[in-house]
Protein backbone atom coordinates (compact mmCIF):
# COMPACT_ATOMS: atom_id res chain seq x y z
CA UNK A 1 0.00 0.00 0.00
CA UNK A 2 2.49 2.70 1.02
CA UNK A 3 5.49 1.41 -1.28
CA UNK A 4 4.37 2.94 -4.52
CA UNK A 5 5.21 6.68 -2.46
CA UNK A 6 7.53 5.64 -0.12
CA UNK A 7 9.62 3.21 -1.56
CA UNK A 8 10.14 -0.38 -0.64
CA UNK A 9 12.39 0.57 2.40
CA UNK A 10 10.61 3.00 3.95
CA UNK A 11 7.05 1.01 3.49
CA UNK A 12 8.59 -2.32 4.57
CA UNK A 13 10.13 0.12 8.25
CA UNK A 14 7.12 1.98 8.64
CA UNK A 15 4.67 -1.39 8.71
CA UNK A 16 7.12 -2.91 11.19
CA UNK A 17 6.92 0.26 13.24
CA UNK A 18 2.64 0.07 13.32
CA UNK A 19 2.49 -3.37 14.00
CA UNK A 20 5.61 -2.85 17.27
CA UNK A 21 2.93 0.54 18.02
CA UNK A 22 0.31 -1.61 18.20
CA UNK A 23 1.84 -3.96 20.58
CA UNK A 24 3.14 -0.97 22.87
CA UNK A 25 -0.33 0.51 23.02
CA UNK A 26 -1.60 -3.17 23.87
CA UNK A 27 0.73 -3.78 26.76
CA UNK A 28 0.08 0.22 27.73
CA UNK A 29 -3.67 -0.62 27.86
CA UNK A 30 -3.82 -4.19 29.03
CA UNK A 31 -3.56 -3.85 32.38
CA UNK A 32 -6.61 -1.23 32.85
CA UNK A 33 -8.72 -2.62 31.13
CA UNK A 34 -8.90 -5.57 33.28
CA UNK A 35 -8.85 -3.64 36.17
CA UNK A 36 -11.97 -2.30 34.50
CA UNK A 37 -13.43 -5.75 33.27
CA UNK A 38 -12.66 -6.60 37.40
CA UNK A 39 -15.30 -3.50 38.19
CA UNK A 40 -17.90 -3.75 35.47
CA UNK A 41 -19.93 -6.17 33.60
CA UNK A 42 -17.18 -7.95 31.49
CA UNK A 43 -19.61 -8.68 28.96
CA UNK A 44 -20.33 -5.33 27.81
CA UNK A 45 -16.50 -4.32 27.68
CA UNK A 46 -15.82 -7.48 25.43
CA UNK A 47 -19.25 -6.17 23.68
CA UNK A 48 -17.16 -2.99 22.78
CA UNK A 49 -14.22 -4.85 21.78
CA UNK A 50 -15.93 -6.29 19.26
CA UNK A 51 -17.48 -3.14 18.20
CA UNK A 52 -14.20 -1.19 18.13
CA UNK A 53 -12.45 -3.99 16.08
CA UNK A 54 -15.64 -3.70 13.57
CA UNK A 55 -14.48 0.60 13.50
CA UNK A 56 -10.76 -0.75 12.97
CA UNK A 57 -12.11 -2.87 9.91
CA UNK A 58 -14.15 -0.07 8.25
CA UNK A 59 -10.93 2.54 8.49
CA UNK A 60 -8.65 -0.48 6.86
CA UNK A 61 -11.77 -0.31 4.13
CA UNK A 62 -10.95 3.22 3.48
CA UNK A 63 -7.56 4.05 4.48
CA UNK A 64 -5.77 5.18 1.82
CA UNK A 65 -1.60 5.99 2.19
CA UNK A 66 -1.80 8.22 4.73
CA UNK A 67 0.56 7.47 7.73
CA UNK A 68 -1.33 9.11 10.11
CA UNK A 69 -4.55 7.22 9.87
CA UNK A 70 -2.75 3.72 9.61
CA UNK A 71 -1.00 4.68 12.78
CA UNK A 72 -4.19 5.64 14.47
CA UNK A 73 -5.82 2.49 13.03
CA UNK A 74 -3.15 0.09 14.38
CA UNK A 75 -3.16 2.34 17.90
CA UNK A 76 -7.33 0.94 18.08
CA UNK A 77 -6.19 -2.40 17.31
CA UNK A 78 -3.92 -2.57 19.90
CA UNK A 79 -6.81 -1.45 22.35
CA UNK A 80 -9.41 -3.89 20.97
CA UNK A 81 -6.61 -6.11 21.21
CA UNK A 82 -6.20 -5.50 25.14
CA UNK A 83 -9.54 -5.35 25.33
CA UNK A 84 -10.55 -8.95 23.90
CA UNK A 85 -7.15 -10.54 25.43
CA UNK A 86 -8.29 -9.75 29.00
CA UNK A 87 -11.78 -9.40 29.50
CA UNK A 88 -13.02 -12.62 27.50
CA UNK A 89 -11.33 -14.50 29.74
CA UNK A 90 -12.24 -12.78 32.38
CA UNK A 91 -15.74 -13.30 31.31
CA UNK A 92 -15.34 -17.14 30.64
CA UNK A 93 -13.97 -18.06 34.02
CA UNK A 94 -17.09 -15.84 35.09
CA UNK A 95 -19.07 -18.96 33.51
CA UNK A 96 -17.70 -22.02 34.45
CA UNK A 97 -17.14 -23.80 37.80
CA UNK A 98 -13.42 -23.32 39.35
CA UNK A 99 -12.62 -26.95 39.26
CA UNK A 100 -13.25 -26.94 35.40
CA UNK A 101 -11.27 -23.71 34.26
CA UNK A 102 -8.63 -26.13 32.65
CA UNK A 103 -10.67 -27.82 30.39
CA UNK A 104 -12.78 -24.37 30.01
CA UNK A 105 -9.83 -22.41 29.01
CA UNK A 106 -8.78 -25.11 26.07
CA UNK A 107 -11.69 -25.00 24.74
CA UNK A 108 -11.90 -21.68 24.47
CA UNK A 109 -8.34 -21.58 23.09
CA UNK A 110 -8.78 -24.00 20.60
CA UNK A 111 -12.32 -22.36 19.47
CA UNK A 112 -10.37 -18.90 19.08
CA UNK A 113 -7.57 -20.68 17.32
CA UNK A 114 -9.67 -22.16 15.19
CA UNK A 115 -11.77 -19.18 14.58
CA UNK A 116 -8.61 -17.28 13.66
CA UNK A 117 -7.79 -19.43 11.11
CA UNK A 118 -10.77 -19.89 9.44
CA UNK A 119 -11.37 -15.68 9.70
CA UNK A 120 -8.04 -15.71 7.91
CA UNK A 121 -8.81 -17.93 5.21
CA UNK A 122 -11.70 -16.24 4.95
CA UNK A 123 -10.64 -12.92 4.57
CA UNK A 124 -7.56 -13.98 2.30
CA UNK A 125 -10.06 -15.38 -0.04
CA UNK A 126 -12.44 -12.37 0.17
CA UNK A 127 -9.46 -9.67 -0.85
CA UNK A 128 -7.89 -12.07 -3.36
CA UNK A 129 -11.15 -12.61 -5.33
CA UNK A 130 -12.42 -9.24 -4.95
CA UNK A 131 -10.24 -6.57 -2.97
CA UNK A 132 -9.07 -5.49 0.48
CA UNK A 133 -12.57 -3.39 1.08
CA UNK A 134 -14.88 -6.70 0.79
CA UNK A 135 -12.17 -8.53 3.62
CA UNK A 136 -12.53 -5.85 5.85
CA UNK A 137 -15.79 -4.78 5.07
CA UNK A 138 -17.05 -8.59 5.83
CA UNK A 139 -14.87 -8.37 8.92
CA UNK A 140 -16.93 -5.52 10.03
CA UNK A 141 -20.14 -6.49 9.53
CA UNK A 142 -19.77 -9.71 11.60
CA UNK A 143 -17.95 -7.88 14.28
CA UNK A 144 -20.76 -5.65 14.66
CA UNK A 145 -22.92 -8.82 14.76
CA UNK A 146 -20.97 -9.83 17.78
CA UNK A 147 -21.26 -7.02 19.52
CA UNK A 148 -24.88 -6.62 19.47
CA UNK A 149 -25.39 -10.05 19.84
CA UNK A 150 -23.25 -9.99 23.19
CA UNK A 151 -24.67 -7.01 24.99
CA UNK A 152 -27.93 -8.41 23.98
CA UNK A 153 -27.31 -11.93 25.62
CA UNK A 154 -28.03 -12.57 29.92
CA UNK A 155 -25.40 -14.94 30.68
CA UNK A 156 -25.73 -16.31 34.02
CA UNK A 157 -22.49 -16.70 36.39
CA UNK A 158 -21.52 -20.39 37.43
CA UNK A 159 -22.17 -20.94 41.04
CA UNK A 160 -20.03 -18.86 43.10
CA UNK A 161 -19.00 -16.57 40.95
CA UNK A 162 -20.28 -13.36 41.57
CA UNK A 163 -19.70 -11.54 38.46
CA UNK A 164 -19.90 -11.75 34.50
Amino acid sequence: LLTPSMGTLAASAFSIGVYTFSNVIYALVAYPIGVLADRIDKRLILSAGFALFALVCLGFMFVATQWWLLGLLFALNGIYTAIVESSQPALASALMQEDQHGAGFGVMSAIDGLGDCLSSIGLGALWSASSPATGFGVAALLAFMSAAMLSLMRLRPASGNSRS
